[in-house]
């Protein structure tokens, strides 16, 4: 029994589209770390950007965008894990949905950036501490 020519250019076509997905598949596995750097430089500049229109309590511009070039730079070097990187994602992305971050949920994104770069949170690159602004430092006489 013979297959009709219509059936039969069916079935190549659907060979070749089937063979193309393989080939896209592979191709996405063999780069995953390259498109996975990608997509974070791209979501560390949005973080940058989203977690300085409401700056947290005790940090700075330069702290926070100090913070999320160290984050490229360790993903780009292996230092910071898969699971780290999804769970900052994942917080990121949580922190979004209202379509504005808070300063509390930018504080929060900030710690676990600092928190997979292997640094005490609170704490900047050069190891400086982040110092609280003027309104939450307690006067010496009021001790």
């Amino acid at each position: 029994m013979a297959l009709s020519k219509g059936c039969t250019i069916g079935l190549i076509i659907l060979g070749i589209i089937f063979l193309l997905i393989i080939i896209a598949l592979v191709v996405i596995w063999m780069n995953k770390d390259k498109i996975v750097e990608a997509g974070m430089n791209y979501m560390s500049g949005a973080m940058t950007q989203e977690i300085s229109k409401n700056m947290p309590d005790g940090y700075t511009p330069e702290m926070v965008r100090q913070i999320t070039t160290d984050l490229q730079a360790g993903i780009k070097a292996r230092t910071v894990g898969p699971a780290a990187i999804q769970e900052i994602a994942m917080a990121f992305q949580t922190a979004m949905a209202d379509k504005t971050i808070d300063s509390a949920e930018g504080r929060r994104v900030l710690k676990m950036m600092q928190k997979a770069l292997g640094r005490e949170p609170g704490m900047t690159g050069d190891s400086t501490a982040i110092v609280p602004p003027d309104s939450a430092r307690l006067a010496p006489d009021s001790l």
